[in-house]
């Protein structure tokens, strides 16, 4: 019987131990996958960095400053010039090879490698391999990128070069070193270090040295990207993982760490559960023993719960009130099998389901019995997560999450799920009777996380962007409503987020042609696609132009005509509105001091300014700089503000305004009256125009509301001695009632829409 017993019992633990190193060996598979991840998305940065540079050297290499080949006015221009931390110097060369650094010397290049490539080769552009100079003193590589220099005729008529320094790239892979035995270098095409954290490994190094096997060294020349494990000249054995860097063609990321490291999590649990079935092995040897007459009802419980682990289900539970070792041994199985769920499935900050084990265990319920009514799934993201350790300090982030999942958990029902999906995501599934029932429940989620948590003395809300997708088919394998509730909860992010969005098939292509438009709005500058429309401002008693205010246009060859809106959103979303911002200022001051030499008089020029431009904390230097390239008087800047701009952080605005004006520069208020609606704050803002919201106008013959208000809002501005420009003029009737009313200036459809520059001096010349 104790024979039997054995024997089945080596069965059964043979089943399970099989069938759990089964679920586990995809472990293995999962760590090179977040290995390989790493990599891509360091070699990702790095092309970025790389490109961004490339783009610094291209833009100065169409500027018309550069274009010109006049030396002199490039020597005045580099010292100006926006360089980025990582470029030494920058050389500007005309077709013979003479040149001018940035760092104030003249000197010929013509016998250097890019100017041959270039002017010989007829390269438009040159991207260098690192090597070391013997004229920089530091022991770091260079390595140079250089473009050509066209005229207005599209002859070549020069290059820029710079020198960038492979420090950066240095600190980069420094930055991956998480511990002695992992790093990560570069190597070419050749698989010749481009850059090493090693100090004993230099340029003139082969990946062989590290890598002897010449087949590993092969695959990671040949192929895009993927992992390998490999063993290195001291016989110790690593995983590595490679990626080729975009934009570099033959560059390749490596990441190496050693298999102990790296598989480190993975042994513990092989480890562990061996012990476990030995220890299990042990006991029923014991229990065989001793109590050989009471074994087979024992022996068959737990063969049906061994049975039904090996099917995946790690829910099962053994018998643990056995008046014997079968009892024990219930618990050591219980045990086990709690231990691998805790370190397979568990997340260890909230204690919930990992993203894995949710899926599976939601798997499981489906198939236990049907469940009537509306199945949702749900993806939470809180708006801004990292100020909470921003201010709270470190850790505070992960307080906040045990904070919300005891929330939660005390939320859902029993026969619903939760678990932590990503970062600060937790993913939900809900049930409901009835869309009414559900509405209420996600307004209870929200509230959820709504309400305040007290950290460290400081309190947070936590907006949140909640992403939703039915489940109408309990029965699929949840990829694609995975998909859909994040493609929803993207949806609301990229709506300004703090809201809820139900899965719509429109999303996907909604997201994917805003990160089209919002790369191609990147490239508009250097690809000239951007231009400024100006629409005269004129005083009403005199009828003569007085200045003008300029709006941002785009015209892409694939979206056409971008609205300004559009523009705004795209940029705001994707922080190239300091970079437009800059640029329409530039623009609009240049073209602004070109009339004025023209001799059309001191013209005032409007420029609006968004609320993230307010809040920059460079927006001083960038006008100081602007006004100082057009030498535009900078009395005649006029930045147009809206009300609601002018009252976010009120003190902070009046202070930035201040310093603007001793500069010289004047403030607007644009749309005046359609928000706060009230000039009381004007004491304290070093205000000098308002601008009447083109609404009051239109209606003001019509509707005596809109012209009382009209009149209340010029004689108050005048009381202020303030100047008064009224919007929307598009009738001479609008026009003569503001002559009535006494109001100075107007702009509007009645003078001239928005137009292109030539349009708008012949407008000039006929209100002279």
């Amino acid at each position: 019987m104790i024979v039997i017993l054995m024997f089945f019992a080596l069965i059964l633990f043979g089943i399970l131990g099989y069938t759990i190193f089964q679920q586990l060996s995809y472990m293995p598979e999962l760590i090179q996958q977040n290995q390989q991840q790493v990599a891509e998305a360091r070699a990702d940065e790095l092309s970025k960095e790389l490109k961004g540079i490339e783009d610094i050297v291209e833009v100065a290499a169409n500027s018309p400053t550069v274009q010109s080949m006049d030396m002199e006015e490039i020597r005045e221009y580099l010292p100006h010039l926006m360089i980025s931390d990582k470029i030494r110097n920058m050389t500007v060369s005309d077709a013979q090879g003479n040149a001018w650094t940035t760092y104030d010397a003249f000197i010929d290049i013509s016998d250097q490698e890019q100017f041959e490539r270039i002017f010989i080769y007829d390269e438009s552009h040159v991207l260098s391999e690192p090597f070391h100079s013997p004229y920089i003193e530091e022991d770091v590589p260079i390595m140079t990128i250089a473009y050509s220099v066209h005229n207005g005729s599209r002859e070549k008529v020069g290059l820029v070069n710079a020198v960038v320094s492979m420090a950066f790239i240095e600190d980069l892979l420094a930055g991956i070193k998480t511990e002695e035995s992992c790093y990560a270098y570069i190597i070419d095409q050749e698989g010749m270090v481009v850059s090493h954290p090693s100090e004993e490994i230099g340029l003139a190094d082969h990946i062989s040295r590290w890598m002897p096997e010449e087949a590993h060294q092969m695959e990671v020349l040949d192929k895009d990207g993927g992992s390998l494990e490999y063993t290195d000249p001291d016989g110790e054995k690593y995983l590595g993982v490679y990626t080729e860097i975009e934009g570099r063609p033959g560059w390749k990321m490596v990441m190496s760490v050693s298999a102990d490291v790296a598989y480190a999590e993975y042994y513990a649990i092989i480890e562990y559960i061996l012990g476990m079935l030995l220890f299990g092995i042990l006991l029923i040897t014991i229990f065989a023993y001793f109590y050989a007459d009471t074994l087979a009802k024992p022996v068959l419980a737990l063969k049906s719960v061994f049975e039904s682990a090996a099917e995946g289900n790690l829910s099962v539970e053994a018998e643990e009130d056995y008046p014997n070792e079968f009892g024990k041994t219930g618990a050591a199985f219980n045990t086990m099998l709690n231990q691998i769920k805790q370190l397979t499935f568990r997340d260890p900050v909230t204690d919930l389901y990992n993203q894995n084990s949710f899926v599976v265990e939601l798997r499981q319920m489906f198939k236990k019995k049907h469940r009537p009514g509306n199945h949702y799934l749900l993806l939470v993201s809180i708006d801004d997560f990292k100020r909470i350790d921003s201010i709270g300090g470190q850790g505070s982030g992960d307080q906040a999450l045990q904070v919300v999942a005891g929330r939660l958990n005390n939320f859902i029902k029993k026969e619903e799920l939760i678990g932590r999906y990503y970062g600060d995501e937790m993913i939900l599934y809900l049930q409901s009777q009835s869309k009414k029932d559900f509405t209420k429940r996600l307004q209870r989620l929200r509230d959820i996380y709504d309400y305040p948590i007290y950290l460290k003395g400081v309190q947070y809300r936590l907006k949140t962007s909640i992403g939703i997708t039915a489940i109408n088919h309990p029965t699929t394998e949840l990829q694609e409503e995975i998909k859909e509730v994040t493609v929803a909860k993207q949806k609301v992010k990229r709506s300004g987020g703090n809201g809820f969005e139900f899965y719509n098939k429109r999303f996907k292509e909604e997201i994917l042609e805003e990160q089209q438009m919002e790369e191609a709005l990147f490239y508009a500058i250097a690809k000239n696609e951007l231009y400024l429309v100006y629409q005269p401002i004129l005083s009403v008693a005199g009828d003569t132009v007085i200045g003008h205010e300029a709006l941002l246009r785009w015209k892409n060859p694939v979206y056409g005509r971008v609205s300004v809106p559009r523009i705004i959103d795209l940029a705001e979303k994707s922080g190239l509105i300091f970079e437009l911002g800059e640029w329409t200022l530039t623009e609009a001051c240049r073209q602004n001091q070109q009339w004025i030499e023209q001799g059309y008089g001191s013209l005032i020029m409007a420029v609006n300014f968004s609320a993230l431009q307010m809040a920059d904390s460079k927006i001083l230097e960038t006008v100081s700089e602007s006004l100082k390239e057009s030498q535009m008087d900078p009395k005649l800047l006029n930045i147009e503000i809206t009300e609601t701009v002018a009252m976010i952080h009120t003190d902070q605005k009046v202070e930035l305004m201040t310093a603007l004006k001793k500069i010289g520069v004047t403030f607007s208020i644009d749309d005046f009256g359609t928000g706060y609606s009230s000039l009381s704050y004007f004491t304290n803002f070093p205000v000098d125009t308002l601008k009447i919201d083109r609404s009051f106008i239109q209606n003001m013959l019509i509707d005596e509301n809109a012209r009382t208000v009209t009149t209340t809002i010029i004689q108050m501005a005048k009381a202020l001695n303030l100047r008064i420009i009224a919007e929307g003029v598009e009738t001479r009737e609008h026009l003569e009632a503001l002559k009535e009313l006494d109001c100075s200036h107007y702009q509007g459809y009645l003078v001239s829409k928005p137009r292109l520059p030539k349009r708008c001096e012949e407008i000039m010349e006929k209100y002279r």
